[in-house]
């Protein structure tokens, strides 16, 4: 089935906080939006990712995004003292490239304000176009991750 793409967002992201009961909703959105990414990396190991998802599972930093009241993803942002760090972005390959991962992230630069805002991203994904086209530069990386920045402008 092919999957039609837009590449003007004509509806707003809604976001949500996330609840105990969005454990499942967060897991299956996780797969279907990074499996491909994580499969390159590792190699995609349901046990461990399931057991991993329930160890470290938690709502509280977690806003479930809509669009148009469907449930396409889940962003997890973390305000500390001295930046703001997107933990994830994961929104479900049948709503991607429709402009939502940038509505949202843009949101979130502008809100940041003079914080920097920071993330991590796999080598392998190629969100990080996407980071870049909104300013984020390389800060550090590992094996497997690029840590990316985005410093106030001044």
């Amino acid at each position: 089935m092919a999957r039609s793409r837009k590449n003007n967002l004509t509806v707003s992201p809604q976001l949500i906080p996330a609840t105990e009961a969005d454990s499942d909703f967060a897991y299956g959105i996780k797969k279907s939006a990074i499996e491909k990414y994580v499969c390159k990396t590792w190699g995609w190991d349901e046990v461990f990712q399931r057991e991993y998802h329930q160890r470290h599972w938690r709502c509280e930093n977690m806003r479930i995004i809509t669009v148009d009241g469907a449930r396409v993803g889940t962003l997890t942002v973390i305000k500390r003292s001295h930046d703001i760090f997107v933990e994830s972005i994961y929104i479900h390959p049948d709503h991607q490239s429709r402009g939502i991962g940038t509505k949202l992230m843009q949101d979130i630069v502008d809100e940041a304000g003079d914080t920097t805002v920071r993330l991590s991203v796999l080598k392998a994904n190629p969100a990080i176009r996407l980071y870049e086209r909104l300013g984020f530069t390389m800060a550090g990386e590992t094996a497997n991750h690029y840590q990316m920045e985005r410093l106030p402008t001044e």
